[in-house]
């Protein structure tokens, strides 16, 4: 039989069962109702299981060894000159390794022995070297032994945890079963004493049996508290709503709690209310559960619903907050508040006011509202970050998911193929200075649209005719419909150098220029040089790759200064050989 695992749902109602007389405050003989989930080989049993009870605590016996030393020699060289057992622990069951950590130096070691699961002696086998102090020695943990001392059993049999004799049949529902612990009417089940509950620690042992495979004790151990007791207290005393522990003269928990709603419930804390109908309250100071099936989870000062007429709304805790629409939920933090109906509200001042409406607001104070029904709205002042897949809205011109990234964080995305393409922004549109805003009315004043192999930023209407796409970006090249303005102003440059014209004009005339094709596009032909020759002939530019139209245009601009000079220069000297020649030509003026 495979192991099984059970999980607490509920340990509820502790009623005193042997007179039923609601006056009783404290009852000698106790019940309480226990309910849990068990699985068969990895499935929720069906069918009638036989189960065994018991109340334990659970102690581990086992305990470490410690031990202490000495160092000797001088202080920037010493070593351990002595080892000696302090305390031989308990539950070992093989001979515990010894390390040493700290002080300074290194390879000191040690071994122990044992006899009847205690360390009995250690002994010094090399005192390292290079001790500036007194290194921390440590014995390795024996193996866990746990002790259950039993105060109930549901036949009385267990001794020290072990298994009760007797079974209980009990009907399981997917897994689902619900056992009456201490009724003496059920086969096999012995009476409970209240007084059990003064015990700390309690735990719930159980052992199932599917009628196959025999007895397995299920895990983990159910943690068990004094709170059933007190609900019978309280349940003596308001028959309208169950409170636990609340006003209790024993002082088991709770302090000035009020559960005035049928059904209602208030777990724990002070000055608690729950008003609504099976509204519940789980601790916490000054929260108000109003609404029909109104939860507070706890916190200071909380409320679900100003009205009876709110139902299952819901403050999961922190402090301030409210929940006053139907099925809303503030998920905590500090006032925030859920009003719409099917609204969600967290972090600080996140006030989500409409129908519908997500909000999160970060912790800078202010205080982030939603404007109108369904919104999605998130105040982070540290920016937004998506990791792994995002998908948005599987409409058409709504469509975008976002996958995956890589170490720099960079983001991929991928687009379908829709009519002509996604648009995203589809009513979104920049102002001058930058800030991106969503139109409620009429076309955009640009669009970014993208599908399979092409980019395009549209300027104009969304209905405006093809020439007023500005940019388009596909497996060809890049298209620009207007004016390319790269940045040239004189304040955002810097590293000043001057250029002789005269050598970028030599050095243009020896770049190697020809006419080529781009393999992506085989069919269009263009001429100029690679960018391999422009990087290693001027030494300027991103990488050898490529060439910006800045530098190209710089370069060829620099070379027609040079071939100004030398025309110039060259011009200067024919015209005085021309001189020469027409004086000796004409020769003297005055020569008969």
């Amino acid at each position: 039989m495979k192991t099984k695992s059970t999980f607490i749902l509920l340990t509820l109602l502790t009623l005193a069962t042997l007179n039923h007389q609601f006056s009783t405050a404290f009852a000698q003989a106790t019940v309480f109702t226990y309910q849990g989930r068990v699985t068969d080989n990895g499935t929720n049993f069906n069918g009638s299981g036989q189960f065994q009870f018991a109340l334990v605590t659970s102690t581990n016996a086992s305990y470490a060894a410690t031990a202490t030393i000495t160092i000797g020699g001088p202080s920037n060289n010493g070593f351990v000159s002595s080892i000696t057992l302090a305390n031989g622990g308990f539950g070992y069951t093989v001979a515990p390794q010894v390390t040493f950590s700290g002080g300074g130096g290194s390879g000191a070691q040690a071994t122990t022995t044992i006899s009847g699961g205690v360390v009995t002696s250690i002994t010094l086998v090399n005192p390292g070297s290079g001790y500036t102090g007194v290194p921390m020695v440590t014995i390795a943990t024996p193996p866990v032994s746990i002790a259950y001392p039993t105060y109930w059993s549901n036949d009385g049999t267990s001794v020290n945890g072990s298994e009760p004799t007797g079974a209980v049949n009990v009907t399981v529902a997917d897994g689902l079963f619900t056992v009456t612990l201490g009724d003496t009417n059920t086969v096999n089940m012995a009476g409970m004493d209240s007084s059990l509950f003064g015990q700390p620690n309690l735990q719930l042992r159980i052992w199932f049996n599917d009628g196959v495979h025999g007895f397995a004790a299920l895990s983990p151990l159910q943690n068990l508290t004094p709170t059933p007791y007190a609900v019978n207290a309280m349940f003596a005393n308001s028959f309208n709503g169950i409170i636990s522990p609340a006003n209790l003269p024993n002082g088991l928990g709770g302090y000035v709690n009020t559960a005035s709603g049928n059904l209602a419930t208030v777990s724990g804390g002070e000055y608690n209310t729950a008003s609504g109908y099976s509204a519940t309250v789980g601790g916490g100071f000054g929260n108000v559960g109003n609404g029909s099936f109104a939860t507070v989870g706890g916190g200071e000062n909380n409320t679900v619903s100003g009205s009876a007429y709110i139902d299952f709304a819901t403050v999961v805790g922190g402090e301030n907050n409210y929940a006053g629409g139907s099925w809303a939920t503030v998920g905590g933090g500090f006032g925030n508040t859920a009003s719409g109906n099917y609204s969600f509200a967290a972090g600080a001042n996140a006030q989500a006011t409409n129908d519908g409406a997500f909000v999160w607001n970060d912790s800078t104070g202010s205080t982030f509202s939603s404007t109108t029904s369904n919104q999605f709205s998130v105040h982070a002042s540290g920016g937004i970050r998506l990791a792994g897949d995002v998908q948005l809205d599987s409409s058409a011109y709504h469509h975008l998911s976002l996958t995956g990234g890589n170490a720099l964080g960079y983001l991929y995305g991928s687009f379908p193929a829709l009519g002509d393409g996604v648009h995203l922004g589809y009513n979104y549109y920049y102002d001058a200075g930058g800030a991106g805003h969503v139109s409620d009315t009429g076309g955009a004043t640009s669009r970014l649209s993208v599908g399979f192999g092409f980019v395009g930023i549209y300027v104009g209407g969304v209905n405006a005719a093809p020439n007023t796409q500005r940019l388009l970006a596909n497996s060809t090249g890049v298209t620009v419909n207007g004016t390319f303005n790269n940045s040239s102003d004189r304040n955002v440059k810097q590293d000043f150098a001057t250029v002789s014209s005269s050598e970028m004009l030599e050095k243009v005339t020896r770049l190697p220029i020809s006419e080529w094709s781009y393999k992506e596009d085989p069919t269009t032909r263009h001429v100029g040089p690679m960018g391999q020759d422009f990087y290693s002939t001027f030494n300027i530019g991103t990488d050898e790759k490529h060439i910006a139209p800045i530098d190209e245009g710089g370069v060829a601009l620099a070379a027609i200064q040079g071939l100004n000079q030398k025309l110039e220069t060259e011009n200067a000297e024919l015209n005085a050989r021309l001189d020469r020649l027409e004086k000796l030509i004409s020769g003297p003026a005055d020569k008969p």
